[in-house]
């Protein structure tokens, strides 16, 4: 029995007098020998160390499940910096060259033609362009099949989590992270695919133009910019391209290093000029740009390309200090839980489910994503089921519990409503109620 059932005795209790008083006095005596006897020795049994008597668990906080969304961010400075410029070549050996097709300033995209040269063997150029483009349609099949197998063997998990019985915990724990790997190998070979079929698009624009040709050849771009130099003397690079695409520059330590990967979504901020931009991580080094040494922590350096156009960036000047924001990892409709109603024991990890029978349940869980004190839970627990906070790995375990006395549930008045009989009931069920 806790301090907070003894003082609701004691409160109780005088209700009880009144009952007492009511009776004849050799009653009375009688019934409060029997009632200070009860109590004592229920007492000294739910208090005694060794005693076997099941005990009532007191649930000081509890919170519920819930379905939402998880998104974990690195914050990061950075520094704008200039626009990446590409060299276009020539080789003596494609052929001779005839003239350039483009001029300083200049806009140019994917597939656009930069200079013409008379080419030594069309036929050759025709074959390497079909050998490519073969090469690439075998690497897309085979990551199609791999996509329709990933997808067979989703299927099957999904029939078989179907069937699962409730009870198989760990085997239905082990069929939802299988279901969660193979989705997201999915997405990545799908993404695979679709760079790939880009690369091959870029490669039959190549061949259009080739069989078109009576032996004139163009160089096409291969990327979206601007002319920013052109070599007439024909000295390499003959071209630089710059880049449509503005980049910005940070650092990240060791620790960040482990988290942020190429491909991530990002969000710039510049105080400066008031705006706000998006982008992906292009590129991360893992390579310190600081010399190596075991006084000072490593630096590495990372960059991101933003997305929007170029009339959007004008103002963003190189050397502009910024805010980034990458996105590390995220959760959607997933199943969330307080952080603090997670424990680990044995390399594992536990809740404390408040059953819909009243009693404490034990359960096993996998913690995924965790963001400022909210866990997604991806296996082992359902939105809305009720959690035991601050749990300890000696929590007692299938036994009743209750949880505070809250006074929105309780009015002044209620005692009077009640008969002298149903406050003695109810006094004695708050005395031994186990």
């Amino acid at each position: 029995m806790d301090l907070n059932s003894i003082g609701n005795t004691y409160q109780n209790g005088k209700d009880i007098l009144k009952v007492l008083s009511e009776m004849k006095s050799w009653q009375a005596g009688l019934l409060a020998a029997g009632v200070i006897a009860f109590t004592g020795a229920n007492t000294y049994l739910i208090i005694k160390e060794d005693s076997k008597i099941d005990k009532s668990v007191y649930i000081s906080e509890w919170q519920r499940a819930a379905q939402g969304d998880l998104k974990e961010t690195l914050s990061k400075p950075g520094v704008a910096i200039p626009q990446s410029e590409y060299p276009v070549y020539f080789s003596e050996e494609d052929g001779t060259f005839s003239k350039f097709l483009v001029k300083p300033g200049d806009k140019v995209t994917p597939g656009t033609p930069l200079y013409e040269y008379e080419s030594v063997n069309l036929d050759r150029d025709r074959n390497r362009i079909e050998s490519e483009i073969e090469q690439l349609t075998n690497q897309i099949d085979s990551v199609q099949n791999h996509i329709s197998s990933l997808n067979n063997y989703l299927s099957a998990l999904e029939a078989e989590q179907a069937y699962t019985s409730t009870d198989a915990e760990k085997e239905e724990k082990d069929l939802s992270v299988s279901i969660h790997d193979t989705e997201k190998e999915i997405l990545l070979q799908e993404l695979e695919a679709d760079l790939l079929e880009d690369e091959r698009d870029k490669y039959e624009e190549q061949l259009d133009y080739v069989n078109e040709q009576t032996g004139v050849m163009s160089y096409l771009s291969e990327i979206e910019g601007q002319i920013v130099s052109i070599s007439e003397d024909l000295d390499n690079p003959v071209l630089m391209i710059r880049s449509e695409a503005a980049a910005v520059k940070g650092k990240l330590d060791e620790k960040e290093l482990q988290k942020v990967v190429q491909g991530q979504e990002t969000a710039v901020e510049s105080g400066t000029l008031k705006k706000d931009f998006t982008g992906r991580v292009a590129s991360v080094q893992t390579m310190p740009e600081t010399p190596l040494s075991t006084e000072t922590q490593a630096s590495y350096p990372f960059t991101v390309e933003l997305d929007q156009a170029q009339e959007k960036l004008e103002n963003l000047h190189p050397g502009m200090q910024l805010n980034v924001e990458i996105t590390t990892g995220e959760a959607k409709d997933a199943v969330v839980a307080p952080s603090k109603s997670i424990m680990k024991q044995n390399d594992k990890e536990y809740v404390i489910v408040l059953n819909s029978v009243g009693k404490t349940e034990k359960r096993e869980v996998q913690e995924g994503l965790k963001v400022k004190g909210s866990s997604e839970v991806v296996s082992g627990l359902e939105q809305q089921e009720p959690l035991m906070l601050h749990p300890k790995p000696a929590a007692e375990i299938s036994r009743e519990f209750f949880t505070p006395f809250t006074m929105d549930k309780f009015y002044p008045g209620a005692l009077k409503h009640m008969t002298n009989r149903e406050k003695l009931k109810y006094f004695l069920l708050g005395m031994f109620n186990r």
